[in-house]
């Protein structure tokens, strides 16, 4: 059970400039629940010009005060970026290897969730795959899925589309949704329709129920985006100010294109493509 915020733009800015900073404190203020670690990962232009790569950090440090964190929110401009507020799943250790995002080449994810036990999911993973899995987290053998498909050939969306029904199949209630980064796309996963709020684990979290942030009792699964007058992208979970947004389609894959910004919904119902 995780916190993601993630943006888009054809310039440099960071997800401050886009949001304002005061969403991006309340961001970071939901640590006090989402304690167990951080990470960031973002596009990165300067390492090697005009051939963009996917660089990120993790820490599994609480970013309740972290200096890091509160600067790659508000002063570490970039194209693309997300962050990622953990909250453990029972069983599943704070380390390194366990803190999102996840790296593999030029792609990244962060993931929202959880898909227990792991049996049926590994079942879909190719020895080639679970090899390369370093930590004890569902959500990384989630994104081996997508790497895999995406080996097989065609668009990372598709991967991914097919990664989220393969996995919706074995896993009715669990909860897919995740933020993607490469070179070219933003990609956000909203599938998590029939996920029940996690109640026990927010009153183990000791977090009095009054000071759980916004939506969290109510509608945590919740994911949102958001157009900039300049036209950036924004995409959260709930948990900061969301007046203004668009809640991101149900069972649901959203791409947008790096180059141009364009926007691409895929209903994982019924395989429909819409553009804006």
């Amino acid at each position: 059970m995780c916190r993601l915020i993630g943006f888009a733009s054809l310039a440099s800015e960071s997800i401050g400039d886009v949001i304002g900073e005061q969403q991006c404190d309340m961001f970071q203020d939901m640590s006090r629940l989402h304690r167990d670690g951080w990470g960031t990962m973002w596009l990165d232009d300067e390492r090697t010009p005009g051939s963009p790569t996917v660089a990120a950090v993790r820490s599994v440090a609480s970013g309740l005060s972290d200096v890091d964190l509160r600067s790659s929110l508000i002063s570490q401009p970039s194209r693309a970026r997300v962050a990622h507020l953990r909250l453990a799943s029972k069983g599943m250790p704070i380390r390194p290897e366990n803190t999102h995002p996840y790296l593999a080449g030029n792609l990244g994810f962060a993931h929202n969730g959880g898909i227990i036990p792991t049996a049926a999911l590994r079942s879909l993973l190719t020895e080639k795959y679970l090899a390369e899995v370093q930590g004890d987290t569902d959500s990384e053998l989630y994104f081996a899925l997508i790497r895999q498909n995406l080996r097989r050939g065609g668009s990372l969306s598709s991967a991914t589309v097919d990664a989220v029904a393969e996995i919706r199949s074995r896993y009715p209630s669990a909860s897919l949704n995740a933020l993607l980064l490469s070179a070219d796309q933003l990609i956000a996963v909203h599938a998590s329709r029939h996920t029940p709020i996690p109640h026990e684990e927010f009153a183990d979290s000791g977090l009095p129920h009054h000071e759980l942030p916004l939506e969290h009792a109510t509608d945590y699964y919740r994911m949102g985006y958001y157009r900039s007058a300049n036209g950036s992208i924004a995409f959260s979970s709930v948990g900061i100010d969301m007046a203004g947004w668009h809640e991101l389609p149900q069972e649901s894959v959203t791409t947008v294109d790096l180059r141009t910004l364009q926007l691409e919904v895929i209903a994982l119902e019924s395989a429909e493509s819409l553009t804006a």
